[in-house]
C-alpha cells in the first residue's frame, strides 16, 4: 500500500518496502511487481512538487487506486489513479499482458478487442500525451 500524507510525505507500507527497487529479485513476479510500485510512489512525488492540476488532497480523494480509462482528461482522476495509470502503463509496456493483469489496477479488460495489449497502450499513451500537451 502506497499513500501521502498532507505534508506531501510519500508512505509505503513495510511488506512493500526494498532498500533496493531495482533488482535482485527472487522471481519474475517482483521483476514486474517492484518497480511498479516504485514508479507509483515515485508519481505521488512528482505530483506533490508540480503542485498543478494533476494535484489532489490525498483526504478529499478516494482512497481506491482502480480505474478505467473513460474519462475526458488526465486530471479528472484522483491523485491514487494517476499513480496507477503511469505505473500500469509502464508495465504494460515492459512486460506482458498477464502481468499486467496480475498487477495493474485497470477494470475493463473485456472492452478491448483481440490485441489488449496494444490496444491499451494506446488508450494510455493518448491520455498522457494528451496530458502533456496540455501542460507545455
Amino acid at each position: 500500500m502506497i499513500t501521502t500524507t498532507k505534508n506531501g510525505e510519500v508512505l509505503l507500507s513495510m511488506s512493500e518496502y526494498r532498500s533496493d527497487f531495482s533488482g535482485d529479485y527472487t522471481n519474475y513476479h517482483d521483476s514486474a511487481k517492484c518497480p511498479h510500485s516504485f514508479i507509483s510512489a515515485m508519481s505521488f512525488v512528482w505530483q506533490y512538487f508540480r503542485y498543478d492540476s494533476s494535484f489532489h488532497d490525498p483526504y478529499i480523494s478516494s482512497v481506491w487506486y482502480s480505474y478505467k480509462l473513460d474519462e475526458p482528461a488526465f486530471n479528472f482522476y484522483t491523485m491514487e489513479q494517476q499513480a496507477s495509470i503511469i505505473a500500469d502503463y509502464w508495465l504494460l509496456n515492459k512486460h506482458d499482458i498477464v502481468e499486467y493483469k496480475d498487477i495493474s489496477n485497470y477494470q475493463e479488460y473485456d472492452k478491448f478487442g483481440v490485441d489488449i495489449k496494444r490496444d491499451l497502450l494506446r488508450s494510455y499513451e493518448f491520455m498522457l500525451r494528451m496530458h502533456i500537451q496540455y501542460m507545455e
